[in-house]
């Protein structure tokens, strides 16, 4: 099914069994009036980053936050879905440049990391420290990584740049136009532990590096209702009820005929903007998609990943107890 059907099909869907939704979450409230390009130059970005500024999310979110009945305030909820609008795409003032990578660790593999991260002085920094720790692993493959800018695989990712949180699945395609199927984001903050390759063993064996848990009993506080009923409306499946994905170490095998359709239906949800309005984007988004029957194959993985900071840990004796213990990366504060 092509996307242009799948994303038709999905609007009358919506339209016909979520009668109480207001029709302008229809229209994406994030997308820019930018052409699809292939090249995006400085002074591309500079003109996108002032279009962001004219894109005003508060007045839907207003209208669909559900006053004193017990969600997270209102500002984490625009907090999070103002990612994208407020992200540093290029700070000609500061000399700061959209940058990309492709770096070679170790003797290089078929095997490629990715990730991506705005100038915010913090993941941007702790990118950079990131791509370092990756070669003390004795990991053989490839890190494929952008400062700024904003990941454009096809030329329309861009006019969605605004659309909070989805550019991971973005820098996997770009990962995959560089010769790459096997392909794990980790973000910026997930500092390396011990050589991933048994990841992408996992991935190209299973088809893909899932990792999540059994959705907790407060997680409905950070959705907003309309969000959770759309979701249910496009996949038949609710986020509160089905296992919960989330993205900060998330591999696909890109070749897959299986990754390739769960690709087309996540830039399907990204055309429509409104599946990512909640405090977690893509992770509601990918939930729910992954949730669907012909998914499942996939599982998730069944042992350590990643180990989560928490305050007042010593980084020289957490990372050890990480390494001791099987974690392959270790989430730093940021």
């Amino acid at each position: 099914m092509s996307r242009s059907l799948y994303y038709y099909i999905a609007i009358f869907c919506i339209t016909i069994c979520s009668a109480f939704a207001p029709l302008f979450l229809l229209s994406n409230p994030f997308a820019i009036p930018f052409q699809p390009k292939a090249e995006i130059s400085n002074q591309d970005y500079l003109d996108i980053q002032e279009q962001f500024k004219n894109v005003n999310i508060h007045p839907l979110l207003r209208s669909l936050y559900p006053s004193d009945q017990g969600y997270t305030i209102y500002e984490d909820f625009c907090g999070r879905s103002s990612k994208g609008i407020s992200q540093i795409l290029i700070d000609e003032e500061k000399g700061l440049f959209p940058r990309h990578d492709l770096v070679k660790i170790g003797e290089g593999s078929d095997c490629c990391l990715v990730c991506c991260a705005p100038y915010d002085g913090v993941r941007d920094v702790l990118l950079d420290q990131i791509v370092k720790e990756v070669a003390n692993t004795g990991f053989n493959g490839y890190f494929y990584y952008r400062k700024g800018g904003f990941p454009n695989p096809t030329g329309k990712e861009i006019q969605y740049a605004g659309v909070p949180y989805c550019f991971k699945i973005f820098m996997m395609q770009e990962a995959h136009q560089l010769g790459f199927d096997k392909v794990l984001w980790i973000d910026s903050a997930c500092l390396p532990l011990r050589d991933p390759t048994p990841l992408f063993d996992w991935l190209d064996y299973r088809g893909a590096l899932l990792n999540g848990w059994t959705s907790p009993p407060w997680l409905w506080r950070y959705i907003l209702p309309s969000t959770r009923q759309l979701l249910i409306d496009l996949t038949g499946n609710d986020v509160l009820t089905s296992s919960y994905l989330h993205t900060r170490i998330f591999g696909l095998r890109m070749d897959s005929e299986l990754a390739k359709k769960l690709v087309e239906e996540y830039y399907s949800f990204v055309e429509m903007g409104t599946p990512f309005l909640s405090c977690y984007p893509e992770e509601f988004v990918l939930t729910a998609l992954l949730a669907k029957p012909e998914y499942t194959c996939w599982g998730f993985y069944p042992y350590h990943v990643l180990l989560v900071s928490e305050e007042g840990d010593d980084l020289q004796e957490i990372t050890q107890f990480g390494r001791n213990n099987g974690y392959f990366f270790y989430q730093l504060r940021h």
